[in-house]
């Protein structure tokens, strides 16, 4: 990556990072405008914060229920938001499919489905017309912890065309952690 390579994730010398507009409803939200977006565990739909830069994306997304409510539902729609060092950062083609793409879809979350645990159901269309591009992502992940172990289990399968040839996929991720109580004394070093 150079300095002035579009997109870019490691330098913008001076830019608007979010800009938008809150509509409040009877318990949603409407969200219009440059604005971050986190998903889940922001594995699929996330904008990270471990680069120079954090990923934002031109979008409209409807959130059903609030923090506390045992269900909550979000409707989106979206194009990722191109970084450029030099110029505004906007939503332009850059002849990249993961950028001139828009990705609309569901996110449906559960606190009560299964008993001690955070549950999603979601559905994410990815169309680039110009790549010949159009994919359905349907997927469920569960997230439950137990003591001091975490378990998380995720799967997803796609279809549609990429690159206008017919498409298919699967993915299963199983992750087990256990939180260590570490006394800071040990890792003194003298």
């Amino acid at each position: 990556i150079s300095a002035s390579s579009v997109p870019n994730s490691m330098e913008d010398r001076a830019d608007l990072h979010q800009a938008f507009f809150d509509f409040d409803l009877e318990n949603a939200r409407l969200r219009l405008g440059h604005q971050k977006i986190n998903l889940g565990d922001t594995r699929l739909i996330g904008s990270p914060e471990f680069g120079n830069l954090s990923r934002v994306f031109d979008a409209a997304r409807l959130t059903y229920g609030t923090d506390g409510d045992p269900w909550s539902a979000d409707l989106f729609c979206f194009r990722p938001v191109v970084s450029d060092p030099d110029g505004f950062n906007d939503w332009d083609d850059v002849g990249d499919r993961r950028f001139d793409s828009e990705v609309s879809g569901a996110w449906l979350r559960s606190e009560e489905l299964v008993d001690g645990g955070e549950t999603d159901f979601f559905w994410i269309y990815r169309n680039a017309s110009d790549f010949d591009d159009s994919i359905h992502t349907f997927g469920f992940s569960h997230d439950r912890v137990v003591g001091s172990w975490g378990l998380t289990l995720m799967s997803a399968f796609q279809v549609g065309e990429y690159g206008g040839e017919d498409a298919g996929g699967s993915m299963v991720r199983v992750e087990l952690a256990r939180d260590a109580d570490i006394d800071a004394d040990m890792l003194a070093h003298e």
